[in-house]
């Protein structure tokens, strides 16, 4: 006979205020027809009329025994008194973390994320194991600094709290140009972009290609899902796909995501507006991974700085080199081959495996807030130091700090042993791919000139750069070169190719002075048409970059200007 006074299948498990909307729910748990339990809020306020609170029930598939008023009654009677807040925003607060499913710290079981409206249904998804999630990304990490950036994403953006930074940034991975119109290598064969985008996302949830987002996304819904992502990574897919790249129809312009997204604030509303809890003004913290054909910087109009600092164009090599797997050796037939080896096991292992390393992240660093922030605070300062920026301008030093944050991240993983990867392997990914986008933000004929002036007044001043005759060798401690004759007659300048890069600024420029440099003339080539040449040096054979003095335009030096 069933029961008419109450139904097991149905609890009130205790009370919920949502920070958003400033109402309080009561949690219902049931059964559901089609099997398995649910949990669904209801408006406290429907607590005087049990029949609306059965009819909402009913309608959410809830299998009640009996009389469902009965049973809605006799589950008021005995509710938990448990109670909770829930918000849609994740990240930090205080000294806990907000995540989908979990709340890590002093907040656990008080505070929760809402998914009841959440815009991104795949974040916090979960599924397989992070030790199979770690074998799977392990030799595609090896072969790419772009997964290895990826894949710290959003454990950099847990950082920024810690580093003391409220500006993110985007990454956009973009094709190479093609060199020649007859070897067009950007549509050959995909290079990757959109999977480095998936790994990026599978840290924090399912990543099939169709819960990417795309850049076909209204300036509102980025909004949300940013703060829906706060101290979480974002990624946005397919940059063609954005309307508002040709100025019409309301998805977002392109121009205004390095704005948008970085800047960690939505836009300001009237108090009339935000009375209307969808529309309130939203702030985040969070860093971003976005893919497009296309680079965002133009040598013909580079962007103004401040865009070139929030939004950071790096070249993928095209399918044919390897696409997002760079560091993959051997011919082009066999870098294709092993490339399509590594994807087809990278994509099986992110289907399969996914949402289980950030919260093993955030179990690691939450218990130890401060003393995490310091060693992130250290991290980025070496990582600063390790490019040649240390003492550099305001702008250099914020760029490069773009990519030290996601190397203090890379770093921790690797010591937590949540990434596949070393330590030094992190180093040199990072290293190389900052080197690699920087290269695409300076105008390589300032920064040749530059160069030029400085290396001019340091041979004047003689120290660095000591006159030597031939056959004769320097001992001197902290020189970095010499001036010496070549051939017959013609006076060089020659300096150490490995002090090379901490003349240039940025040093990641370094290779495109010495390409200006010989357009220009300066640059003396070795006779194999290679841009440095050796020569002995206190009986070891070295490699340098031989100019030419009388190209130089070299000042006098001070003791003779008077004269």
């Amino acid at each position: 006979m069933t029961n008419t006074s109450s139904s097991p299948t149905l609890r009130c498990i205790g009370s919920i205020y949502s920070r958003q909307t400033e109402e309080t729910f009561l949690e219902f748990e049931y059964a559901a027809l089609g099997g398995g339990i649910k949990v669904v809020n209801v408006p406290r306020e429907l607590m005087r009329s049990p029949h609306k609170i059965a009819d909402f029930l009913l309608k959410k598939d809830a299998d009640v025994e009996g009389d469902p008023v009965k049973a809605v009654k006799a589950a008021l009677a005995a509710r938990d008194a448990r109670h909770r807040e829930s918000t849609g925003k994740t990240g930090w607060e205080g000294n806990a973390f907000i995540y989908p499913g979990e709340t890590f710290g002093e907040l656990a079981g008080k505070v929760i994320y809402d998914w009841q409206d959440q815009i991104d249904p795949a974040l916090g998804l979960t599924a397989g194991t992070l030790e199979d999630w770690k074998a799977g990304i392990k030799s595609p990490c090896r072969h790419s600094d772009f997964l290895i950036l990826a894949a710290s994403l959003a454990p950099a953006s847990s950082l920024l709290e810690l580093a003391r930074e409220d500006e993110g940034v985007i990454f956009h991975l973009h094709g190479t140009q093609p060199k020649a119109a007859r070897h067009n290598d950007r549509t050959k064969s995909s290079s990757g972009k959109t999977t480095a985008a998936r790994v990026s996302t599978s840290m924090i949830g399912r990543c099939r290609k169709t819960d990417l987002v795309s850049f076909a996304i209204t300036e509102r819904a980025v909004e949300d899902f940013c703060f829906a992502h706060n101290h979480l990574s974002v990624a946005l897919d397919e940059e063609g796909r954005s309307l508002g790249a040709q100025g019409g129809g309301s998805k977002v312009k392109l121009a205004l995501l390095p704005y948008l997204i970085p800047s960690g604030r939505g836009t300001l509303r009237s108090k009339a507006a935000t009375g209307n809890p969808a529309l309130q003004n939203l702030t985040w913290a969070a860093l971003a991974i976005s893919t497009g054909e296309n680079p965002i910087d133009d040598a013909t109009s580079p962007r103004p700085e401040g865009a070139q600092v929030r939004a950071i164009g790096i070249s993928v090599p095209s399918g044919r080199k390897g696409g997002i797997f760079n560091r993959v050796k051997g011919s082009e037939k066999q870098r294709m081959k092993k490339s399509a080896d590594l994807v087809a096991g990278l994509e099986q292992a992110i289907a399969e495996n996914y949402g289980v390393a950030m919260p093993a992240f955030l179990n690691a660093i939450v218990p130890k807030k401060s003393e995490v922030s310091e060693a992130v605070k250290k991290l980025i300062s070496d990582f600063l130091t390790k490019v040649g920026v240390g003492e550099s301008t305001p702008w250099e030093r914020r760029f490069a700090g773009k990519f030290g944050i996601v190397y203090a991240a890379a770093h921790l993983m690797a010591e937590y042993q949540i990434g596949p990867w070393s330590e030094k392997r992190a180093t040199l990914a990072l290293k190389r791919l900052y080197r690699r986008a920087r290269s695409a933000t300076v105008s390589p004929a300032e920064a040749t000139d530059a160069f030029v002036r400085r290396i001019g007044k340091l041979v004047s001043a003689g120290k660095r750069f000591p006159s030597i005759g031939k056959g004769e060798h320097s001992n001197a401690k902290g020189t970095w070169g010499m001036v010496r004759k070549i051939g017959a007659s013609k006076r060089a300048v020659l300096i150490r190719h490995s002090r090379m890069k901490h003349l240039v600024k940025p040093a990641a420029a370094s290779t495109l002075v010495l390409a200006e440099l010989d357009t220009r003339g300066i640059l003396v080539k070795a006779t194999d048409g290679k841009l440095t040449r050796q020569f002995m040096a206190n009986g070891k054979r070295c490699r340098y970059v031989t100019l030419n003095y009388d190209a130089l335009e070299i000042p006098a030096p001070k003791k003779q200007r008077g004269k």
